[in-house]
């Protein structure tokens, strides 16, 4: 059987997004796997841990996890604590430690779109960001969502931690930090 390899993507995005932006790093042969993540880091880090276990069961040992966003913390968080060797992508981790600014604009958007709706915080940011690469992958998985899971994922990245720079300190894994 072949390998596998994990690919998470963040709270307002979806598997597809990951698979587009990360599938290029899994080696040839793998077999990718992209799971729809509705929690914050440590429901996506039981995610990893059951979908690696489920891979060790059947023989197909992880060689790569991939995250995005949370997803990257996840992979992170799971990394340090499992002391796993397998290759990591980090894509754009969003913060370190405690949630700040960043989680603080996630929760505010969250709240524009219960308020408003996602269709009018889309047109908004396409208003102000006109042609930008990474909101359209954005908008591509904040449709591929109903607006009260989408608004629940950000809200629970909002107040998730990220790894720390000691939790990074005990990866024992090959990793790539690709970020904006």
């Amino acid at each position: 059987m072949s390998a596998t390899c994990l690919l998470l993507h963040g709270a307002g995005s979806c598997p597809r997004t990951v698979r587009d932006l990360l599938g290029a790093a899994c080696p040839s042969g793998t077999r990718v796997e992209a799971p729809l993540l509705d929690g914050g880091s440590e429901e996506t880090v039981e995610v990893v841990r059951a979908a690696v276990a489920r891979a060790d069961d059947e023989g197909r040992p992880v060689v790569l996890v991939g995250g995005v966003s949370l997803g990257a913390h996840a992979a992170a968080l799971w990394a340090s604590r499992s002391g796993t060797r397998a290759a990591l992508v980090l894509a754009m981790p969003a913060w370190t430690g405690s949630p700040d600014s960043v989680a603080a604009l996630t929760a505010a958007t969250a709240d524009e779109i219960d308020r408003a709706g996602r269709d009018h915080v889309l047109a908004r940011l396409h208003d102000e960001h006109p042609g930008d690469w990474v909101l359209e992958e954005l908008a591509r998985g904040w449709r591929a969502r109903d607006e009260v899971s989408l608004v629940a994922a950000l809200r629970a990245a909002a107040t998730s931690p990220a790894p720390t720079v000691a939790d990074l300190g005990w990866l024992r894994a090959p990793v790539a930090v690709v970020a904006l």
